[in-house]
């Protein structure tokens, strides 16, 4: 039986030994610098080390920032009206939403879309149902529970004045 050595891996030596990087590394490097010397090997490994190290970078800050971002969270959300009313945007299943008031009454109902930051508001039936207008574009922001609205475009201005320019807070 052979023994089994065990042996820490110098990647970079790895990638540098390989078919595809052997000539690109080392053929540069006798171009540039003298060939009786050791040395343009240790400066092809140092600008390798730095390129693969600005990679990683770029790639591990990425991955942090799309990690970050804010995941759409459906459930019910209120805010006070302009009049005093209490008002709660449900986000259901299978993308429906209801704008109701506290008492109960629905006063808007239809769909929504989400796609990254913005989402899609397509208003079906309620007494306030902008039935005849396009969807309405926003992008919203999710934070500690409150939920803002920014419009993109929307001809409803009902529609606009009624989501936009007040925080929803998460009903628990």
């Amino acid at each position: 039986m052979i023994p089994f050595k065990s042996f820490a891996l110098d990647e970079l030596h790895f990638v540098s030994q390989s078919e595809y990087m052997r000539p690109i590394l080392f053929d540069s490097a006798r171009s540039s610098l003298p060939q009786h010397s050791g040395a343009h090997i240790h400066f092809a490994h140092h600008g390798l080390s730095v390129l693969i190290l600005a990679v990683l970078m770029l790639f591990l800050t990425g991955s942090v920032r799309a990690a970050q971002a804010p995941q759409w969270q459906p459930g019910s959300y209120s805010r006070i009206s302009p009049r005093g009313n209490k008002m709660i945007l449900k986000f259901g299943d299978k993308q429906r939403f209801v704008l109701s008031e506290e008492a109960g009454k629905t006063l808007v109902e239809g769909t929504y879309k989400v796609l990254n930051d913005q989402i899609e508001f397509t208003d079906e039936k309620g007494p306030f149902a902008s039935k005849d207008a396009k969807p309405g574009k926003y992008r919203w922001q999710l934070a500690d529970g409150k939920l803002n609205f920014t419009k993109i475009e929307d001809e409803s201005e009902g529609r606009s004045k009624g989501i936009s320019g007040a925080t929803w807070i998460l009903e628990k």
